[in-house]
């Protein structure tokens, strides 16, 4: 981008920012952050106006949409489909209303990192992602963490095969029940021990092509049998000591030919 562009879309940014906090058009640009957190702290009630500009590199989330319940998703669509974003950190982070985020059919494909996605805003209840390309996504660590008003993520047709670290991504999530689609954590090479620690409603996951020691389901004693036995056949084989912890509630669940299939794999159960 030249610097005219640079300069011509800071300009974009400026107005908009103070649209959206009403601030008087003589105030500094330096004060634009201290008066949008005021319109903020006085429980602003803005819906209707929203980021559409997202950095290449380093990206954060845009202070517009911290008032929002919901951003609709063609809006998002239009605003990912004309531009080429890098890095999703923190992109809805902190957005203090938000309920519902739908990034369905969003042009991702040069995303590589959504770590920390949604942090802090935890008024979320419902995270949509379906039809999105991840091919170049390798980490999305605590994405969803902390969020204890969310209660159903939807993957649907979106591959996740490509994700080597899902660290805490959906930690502490204590009224999640169901996570949509299939998660494909075969090139997972960090600790996955805590993806889903302390989520004890949760009811609905289908993981594939695990591969990594130590992954903990004992926080979740409501998991649907189904979902177990889904793991435990998509488990991949190992010749190493690999271990599953899936709590006495979850292994009461299962049959002995059912555990089998999984120590047979050369995984230890507990």
């Amino acid at each position: 981008m030249s610097i005219a562009k640079k300069f011509q879309k800071l300009r974009e940014t400026k107005e908009a920012l103070r649209v959206v906090g009403e601030i008087d058009k003589n105030e500094p640009f330096s004060r634009y952050p201290a008066k949008i957190q005021e319109k903020i702290n006085s429980g602003g009630s803005h819906t209707n106006i929203f980021s559409t500009i997202w950095e290449t590199s380093n990206n954060y989330n845009m202070i517009i949409q911290k008032l929002a319940k919901e951003i609709p998703n063609d809006i998002l669509q239009e605003a990912f489909n004309n531009q080429s974003v890098i890095r999703m950190d923190q992109s809805f982070a902190y957005c203090q209303n938000l309920e519902k985020l739908d990034l369905s059919n969003c042009k991702v494909d040069t995303v590589t990192s959504m770590s920390n996605l949604c942090t802090g805003s935890t008024k979320l209840k419902q995270i949509i992602m379906k039809n999105l390309n991840l091919k170049s996504v390798t980490q999305i660590n605590s994405a969803f963490s902390n969020l204890k008003e969310l209660q159903e993520i939807d993957f649907t047709n979106t591959d996740t095969s490509n994700i080597s670290s899902f660290i805490t991504m959906c930690s502490s999530c204590s009224n999640l029940i169901r996570f949509i689609g299939v998660l494909d954590v075969i090139k997972n090479t960090a600790n996955i021990v805590n993806i889903f620690a302390t989520c004890p409603n949760l009811e609905e996951v289908y993981i594939k092509n695990l591969n990594s020691s130590g992954l903990k389901l004992s926080d979740s004693p409501k998991l649907k049998k189904e979902c177990l036995v889904y793991l435990l056949e998509n488990a991949n084989s190992t010749s190493e000591t690999r271990t599953l912890i899936l709590g006495s509630t979850n292994l009461a669940k299962l049959t002995a030919e059912e555990i089998a299939v999984a120590t047979n794999k050369g995984w230890t159960l507990s």
